[in-house]
């Protein structure tokens, strides 16, 4: 037991020993100096990531409103264009309508009965017939 009690002295020893050596070497070391170092470089890249995220957050805004106004003039040609086919199926629809009617006098002047001249150009016979009464007129 006095064996026990001894070695319990002696290790409580060196453990002090080692905890004012770890003390000495600490003040040596100067940790504060490097820990500060550590946190203002770690201030200095926060900053920067701050000042960047601000930059393309802007960047961003910009880059919306120029896509809206892109948008919106988008939407402005396409109201127009839509205009002008309508314009344009209109002006086609009654150009058909002005060639049907010639094809529909030139082939009767060729000589075609007007079952003919329906078949051929896949029209009613009662619109060429009507096409054909209103020349007689």
């Amino acid at each position: 037991m006095e064996w026990v009690v001894l070695a319990l002295i002696l290790v409580d020893l060196f453990i002090v020993i080692l905890f004012f050596v770890l003390i000495w070497k600490l003040k040596h070391f100067d940790v504060e100096d490097t820990f500060n170092q550590k946190i203002q470089t770690l201030e200095t890249l926060l900053a920067d990531a701050d000042r960047l995220s601000g930059t393309l957050l802007k960047t961003l805004e910009d880059k919306h409103q120029i896509l809206q106004q892109m948008d919106k003039k988008f939407e402005q040609r396409i109201g127009r264009m839509e205009l002008l086919m309508e314009q344009a199926d209109q002006t086609a629809g009654s150009l058909e309508a002005v060639t049907t009617d010639q094809q529909i006098h030139r082939f009767f002047q060729d000589g075609m009965a007007p079952e003919e001249i329906a078949e051929k150009l896949a029209v009613p016979r009662e619109k060429v017939t009507l096409v054909l009464n209103m020349q007689k007129k």
